[in-house]
């Protein structure tokens, strides 16, 4: 069986972010979930870290679990920017960035 962890990024600070990661990953998780969101207070935060940015450092910090946003909304990043952030946390990572892309939404809406 194959367990992964989501984070929400926005309640902690990178101490704390970077030190979950390093634990999830001693503790045999596949892979380290954060959420891709602009504005913390949509998961209750009173902020919320650029995604790529902190997955570049979550994986400059660990070594063998796997790093993604849950999911990239699209419609926030030029496609070219988008592309280079992704490719720029996969050569971090050593390969570990796992890409969900979506159309973006709230945790809470409806189907």
């Amino acid at each position: 069986m194959i367990f992964d962890l989501q984070i929400n990024p926005g309640v902690a600070p990178w101490p704390v972010l970077r030190d979950a990661a390093r634990a999830a990953e001693d503790a045999g998780f596949a892979a380290l979930w954060k959420i891709d969101h602009l504005q913390g207070s949509v998961l209750g935060a009173p902020d919320m870290p650029e995604c790529f940015t902190l997955l570049g450092a979550l994986a400059a910090a660990t070594s063998t679990i796997g790093l993604g946003p849950l999911v990239v909304n699209v419609g926030n990043r030029h496609p070219g920017l988008l592309a280079n952030a992704a490719a720029t946390v996969q050569a971090i990572s050593g390969g570990r960035l796992l890409l969900g892309l979506g159309a973006g939404g709230v945790p809470n809406a409806s189907a």
